[in-house]
């Protein structure tokens, strides 16, 4: 049998997990993992009539006719206007009636609805002979699904020490001396690292929270999580760190741990999301069109984490090609690609030049002359890996994002506002690709910590990009 992921459609029914565990089985898909939150929030109070449930249905069905794939952000924003939109006149005149009864919801409920897909509650590990096509058709006939392989995930880097060197260079092509000079080391700030946990010493020696998923034991027997939080901790010395162990080494992990780790954010605030690792693109071309779902799903757990502000900046990818890795690719993060010495794209850097969520920072370079490595120090056992690559670019831009949110204005904008501050307010090079430096975003907004904002016209106008 092939491992599967379920993630349910539901916003606001009050069907318990063991429902929904049942549902699956019906279809001959036998549930291995489902992380059930344990709180009085299990049983949402909803108090939804099973007719009302029958009809949500229906509204989902309808919202994905009219508005293919932007269908949850879609029926979200009708239900936190409690139906009160014009589009829920598009709908037919019986689904329009049903938005009558979100006027009866409280407030607080209606707020939750952004944040969904982040709701364990809602996802599902699962087993199945059948095809992921088939089993979704036969799901959905009940209730709204995406079904989508486990597909693997790698961390984004070509033992545990860790030795950083060349980080002048880091410092000067981010601008991080300035806000350093104004007394900003990151305090009140929060960065939580997905990757392959923390050693002992780092833990102990930064006070570092530390989780795993999966059943993983605790610690970093690879030494990438710990090279990534000694990168981020290196920028921002005082900044809290939280790692979550969700692979083993930097080459073996799932994507179901990967999800089981960001619906473990669901309800936190104004944290830093770094994810140094990616879906491996040949496994997204096999699903075929499971691979739309995948990507929808993705999509729809980052989108709920942005509504929270939790801000996910993830790696590009080392693959040399023309596309972005998941979830990078998902227009709520920030995908971060690597620049060499020369503030130009490196050689091994994934990229994008539509995508709208793309910056650049320090990663490396792999020279072509005699292929040798620009790097910034080594790792691992007897540190014999090396630092460079897009693992570490995300890194980079974590430590810089938690310097920023220690300013009252980054931390009060969304997260699509801190994308497009970071895209329209850095210099970019001759390829176009935003260089993330905060000396620039300085020329803007202020970087002395309890300094007014500037109120003047241009400066306002500046900010709107």
């Amino acid at each position: 049998m092939n491992n599967k992921i379920c993630l349910f459609h539901d916003y606001l029914s009050d069907i318990p997990p063991k429902v929904k565990v049942e549902m699956l089985n019906e279809m001959h898909a036998e549930v291995i993992d489902h992380r059930e939150r344990n709180h009085k929030e299990n049983e949402r109070p909803y108090n939804f009539t099973s007719d009302i449930r029958s009809q949500y249905r229906e509204v989902v069905i309808e919202t994905r006719k009219k508005f293919g794939r932007y269908a949850p952000n879609a029926l979200s924003a009708i239900i936190r206007a409690h139906g009160d939109t014009e589009w829920s006149n598009i709908f037919s005149k019986r689904n329009h009636e049903f938005f009558g009864y979100l006027s009866e919801m409280p407030s607080q409920m209606i707020d939750d609805i952004p944040i969904w897909a982040l709701d364990s509650n809602n996802w599902f590990h699962i087993a199945s002979k059948k095809g992921t096509y088939e089993l979704q058709s036969e799901v959905s006939s009940i209730f709204p699904c995406t079904i989508f392989d486990d597909v693997p995930i790698e961390c984004l880097s070509p033992n545990p020490e860790v030795s950083i060197e060349n980080f002048d260079e880091i410092l000067r092509t981010t601008g991080i001396y300035q806000a350093w000079q104004n007394d900003n080391f990151g305090e009140n700030s929060k960065v939580i690292i997905i990757d392959t946990g923390i050693t002992d010493q780092l833990r102990n020696r930064f006070s570092i929270e530390e989780s795993t998923v999966g059943g993983l034991p605790l610690g970093d027997t690879d030494g990438h999580g710990t090279a990534i939080s000694e990168m981020v901790l290196a920028l921002a010395p005082k900044t809290k760190v939280e790692s979550i162990k969700v692979m083993g080494s930097y080459s073996e992990g799932n994507i179901w741990n990967l999800i089981s780790a960001l619906s473990s954010l669901y309800k936190k605030n104004d944290c830093i999301i770094n994810i140094s690792l990616g879906v491996i693109p040949n496994y997204i071309n096999s699903l075929g069109s499971g691979a739309i779902s995948f990507r929808d799903s993705i999509t729809n757990i980052v989108d709920s984490a942005s509504s929270q502000k939790c801000f996910i900046i993830s790696a590009a990818g080392n693959d040399s090609n023309p596309y972005l890795r998941w979830p990078s690719a998902a227009p709520n993060a920030l995908a971060v690609g690597g620049h060499n010495a020369s503030v130009m794209l490196s050689s091994f850097s994934n990229f994008s030049e539509s995508a709208q969520n793309y910056i650049l920072t320090p990663g490396g370079e792999l020279r072509s002359e005699d292929h040798k490595l620009e790097t910034f120090g080594n790792y691992g056992i007897g540190l014999a890996r090396s630092i460079y690559g897009t693992s570490f670019s995300c890194a980079i831009a974590s430590g810089v994002s938690a310097i920023l949110q220690s300013y009252g204005w980054f931390r009060s904008m969304d997260i699509p506002s801190r994308i497009s501050l970071f895209r329209n307010h850095c210099k970019k090079n001759s390829n176009g690709y935003p260089i993330l430096n905060i000396a620039d975003i300085g020329a803007v907004w202020p970087l002395k910590k309890n300094e007014p904002l500037p109120l003047d016209l241009f400066s306002l106008l500046a900010r709107r990009g």
